[in-house]
């Protein structure tokens, strides 16, 4: 009953040189979504398998990406390029066939997975406890005692990332 999974994408963006290609500003927003993404679901023991693979997912991604770069001197012995570069993308798992979580990578303690309504690779573990006023709960040697359930505890992925990189040649 496995079906291929399906991206559905939509991408607009521009490319654009000014100055005899001395300056370049390029930028492109980006909405993709992955549907029926396969993954290993566990099953109940009383089924006799481990796990079962199914289409059980589908997980969107929106983000931008721009870049400018510049020619700063470009003589015949002596060239200067300086480019900064900016991508910010943002992933929702929106579908997980009635899946709670599923486990990508982790044995014990912290694990990397996937939950609905969640960022893709969501991070999930035990968190400190606190009391009511949001104290850190302390042992007898004075150090925070985790909770007594697990959590998300964040977004594995940047809230964006840039770069900033330039280039000195002489004489080639």
């Amino acid at each position: 009953d496995l079906k291929e999974e399906r991206i559905k994408e939509f991408e607009i963006g521009f490319d654009t040189r000014f100055l005899d290609n001395r300056l370049s500003l390029s930028a492109t927003y980006y909405d993709r979504t992955s549907e029926d993404v396969l993954l290993d679901l566990p099953l109940p023991p009383s089924v006799g398998f481990g796990s079962s693979l199914v289409n059980a997912a589908t997980i969107s991604n929106k983000g931008i990406e721009a870049d400018i770069t510049a020619r700063i001197i470009d003589s015949e012995n002596f060239k200067w390029n300086m480019n900064v570069s900016f991508t910010q993308n943002r992933s929702l798992v929106e579908d997980m066939a009635g899946s709670a979580y599923y486990i990508l990578n982790g044995f014990t303690s912290n694990s990397s997975g996937v939950a609905e309504g969640q960022p893709f690779a969501v991070l999930r573990g035990t968190k400190y406890a606190r009391d009511a006023s949001g104290n850190y709960i302390l042992n007898a040697n004075g150090f925070p005692t985790a909770s007594a359930t697990e959590d998300f505890l964040g977004d594995p992925t940047a809230d964006w990332r840039g770069g900033f990189g330039t280039t000195i040649s002489y004489k080639g």
